[in-house]
């Protein structure tokens, strides 16, 4: 198997085995996201008239662009684990809602919206990504993270705007 080529699943018990854990170790067998999403060259985000971000995330970033703030993507699916945990264990932190009001925020869902998922590369799930006023990726989670972890990244993120 050829983990940047293979597809793959894991079925696992939540309440058993720690999805932090499970992302280690795939990465440790040498999981590489961009090697995963086809090797491509282009940058995973060009705000451009010839290469127009797909909706829903356009019109979050076109208003992003008007405030001037940073775009936060979440990329989800309905039967994802992880996602679910992400959205109430991280997502649903006060301290996490708080660095988030520094941003601008769109849900995606991948099954929905498959051409977002396919422009932005997403290969696990849930994928986090952050896009600065002028629509360039600037970070990328891919699995779990803690609240306070999250918070502390967003913040620095919505500081280092200001400088």
């Amino acid at each position: 198997m050829d983990l940047g080529r293979d597809a793959f699943a894991i079925i696992y018990d939540p309440v058993q085995v720690d999805v932090a854990v499970i992302m280690a170790r795939i990465r440790g067998l040498g999981y590489k996201p961009e090697k995963a999403a086809g090797g491509s060259t282009r940058p995973r985000i060009t705000v451009s008239d010839d290469d127009p971000v797909p909706g829903p995330i356009s019109s979050v970033l076109a208003r992003a662009q008007t405030l001037d703030r940073f775009t936060l993507i979440d990329f989800y699916a309905a039967w994802c684990i992880p996602c679910k945990l992400l959205e109430d264990k991280v997502l649903g932190d006060p301290r996490v809602r708080a660095a988030l009001e520094e941003f601008e925020f769109v849900k995606v869902d991948t099954d929905e919206h498959v051409e977002p998922s396919d422009y932005f590369q997403v290969v696990g799930l849930p994928t986090l990504v952050v896009l600065d006023p002028g629509g360039r990726e600037i970070y990328r989670l891919e699995g779990m993270i803690e609240a306070d972890e999250l918070a502390r990244k967003l913040n620095e993120l919505a500081e280092s705007k200001k400088e």
